[in-house]
Parts: structure tokens; sequence; C-alpha cells
């Protein structure tokens, strides 16, 4: 991973993520097909890709699907079963494939960039982790995530706000610790909600 972020050449970053983002959008599959959403099909795996490999162009082409979702629709008969497959697929390519695109961008803009995405989120969940197995009480999501509980979020936060703290100022030019501790923040808890 760590070639492949700070050395690797562009074509292998796009593949490294197009390979994850189709594993997680299989994932994702797998847990709608549970709540009553059959399989999604390749339809959404080609649009992934769509949303992966275009440019400028990826807001015109999810409003593209989006549409052309909802006219398939329309010709079947029964779209209390039809409505939730195409939805679901749209919110999966975008909820799926949309981060990893964001990735690409974060790594065109600097290797370190897309390593700290990373590394932040693996901090926080190695210390949510170690502090919520031998500390936790409180129960954060029990519905969702049984194993998670307030005293592995707090740890998290902590653990990669020094994390942040530590790291943008030493590699990326001009980030200051105020700003470091702010994008911390914000990125340990988009991760914290992304993973429940």
């Amino acid at each position: 991973v760590l070639y492949i972020v700070i050395l690797g050449p562009a074509w292998l970053v796009l593949a490294a993520a197009t390979l994850c983002a189709m594993l997680c959008y299989r994932e994702y599959c797998g847990i709608a097909a549970g709540y009553g959403v059959p399989q999604l099909g390749p339809v959404g795996f080609a649009a992934g890709l769509g949303v992966l490999t275009l440019q400028d162009g990826a807001a015109v082409f999810l409003t593209v699907l989006a549409l052309t979702g909802i006219a398939l629709a329309m010709r079947s008969e029964e779209l209390s079963e039809v409505l939730p497959r195409a939805s679901a697929m749209l919110l999966g390519v975008v909820y799926i494939f949309g981060p990893w695109k964001c990735g690409i961008l974060l790594r065109e803009a600097g290797p370190y960039w897309l390593l700290f995405a990373l590394a932040i989120n693996w901090v926080g969940d190695i210390a949510a982790y170690y502090v919520g197995r031998s500390f936790g009480k409180r129960k954060l999501a029990p519905r969702v995530s049984p194993g998670k509980t307030w005293e592995g979020a707090i740890a998290s936060m902590v653990a990669a706000v020094a994390f942040g703290v530590a790291y943008l100022p030493r590699f990326v030019s001009g980030a200051v610790v105020v700003e470091a501790m702010a994008i911390s923040v914000v990125a340990n808890v988009a991760g914290q909600l992304g993973d429940l």
C-alpha cells in the first residue's frame, strides 16, 4: 500500500482503487440483498467504473445514471420491486465509488494527502479497537455495530488528532497545527460514521 500510494504510477493507483471499490461494492450488494433488495447486478459495477475513470463529467454521468435507472423502473409493472433496486444501485455507486474517486483525486493532489486519508483511519481504528476492548462499557450504536463503544470512539478521535498534528505539518507543506487538528477531527468523524 505504501509503495502504491507514494511511488506507484497513476495507472497502478487507479487499478488498486478500482479493485478496492469493486470489492466494497460487492459487499454492499450483499448487505442490500440481506434487506430484501435483489442482487444489483453488473450495471452498478459498470457505473462505478464510470465514476472512477471520468475526468470532469462525473456529476453529469451520475445524473444520467439516475435518470436511466428511473426510466427503466417505469417500464416495469412492479414498481415496488424495481424502484428500491434502482435507488439502492445509485446509492451504492455514489457511496462506494465516490470516496474511491476522491482517493484518486487526493493522490493527484499529492501522495502524502492520500497516505494521510488512509493512515488517519488506520490509527483511529487501532486506538478504538484496543481501548474499546480494554475499557469500553457504554455502547456507541448497539443496533448497528454491537462491539463499538463510546470509549473506543473517543480514543479514536484522540489518536487521530495526535496523528494529524504530527503528520500534516511534516509531510504537507503549508499545513499548520490548527488546520491539522481541524482536518483530523473531520476525517475521524467521517471515518467513524462511514464505519457505522
